[in-house]
């Protein structure tokens, strides 16, 4: 029997079971250009990661992040924000959850021909610059 170090024998997860997003918080550094972003997930098993997006009262995006493959359920990641962006104000903080799906290419069967996200689960959080 194979061990899995990422797991605890009473925290035994499902293969398709529903990953959720439990917690998300943010905390802005001193500097104003940093946001310490942590969020805790639901137990899971399959491959999936976060994307982590900082939107204006416009709509616009200022600062995104998107990792791939992560492996536990509590992470913490440091979110930049360009310093023409850091300014005070009302935003978003949209914390979404995919996996990738790989799609055969139609001209070389075997071969992949393109990538597609698929969206698990979807949190935001509004946040004040000052």
């Amino acid at each position: 029997m194979s061990e899995d170090i990422f797991f605890q024998p009473n925290q035994f997860t499902p293969e398709d079971a529903e990953i959720e997003i439990l917690d998300l918080s943010v905390e802005l550094f001193p500097d104003r250009r940093r946001l310490n972003v942590k969020f805790r997930l639901s137990g899971f098993r399959k491959s999936m990661g976060p994307s982590i997006t900082l939107i204006d009262q416009a709509g616009e995006e200022i600062a995104s992040a998107n990792i791939v493959n992560i492996f536990i359920p509590q992470n913490e990641i440091t979110l930049h924000i360009p310093g023409s962006h850091a300014k005070p104000g009302k935003y978003t903080l949209v914390l979404s959850l995919f996996t990738l799906q790989e799609i055969e290419s139609e001209l070389e069967p075997g071969k992949v021909g393109d990538i597609r996200t698929d969206p698990l689960d979807q949190k935001s959080i509004p946040i004040t610059l000052q």
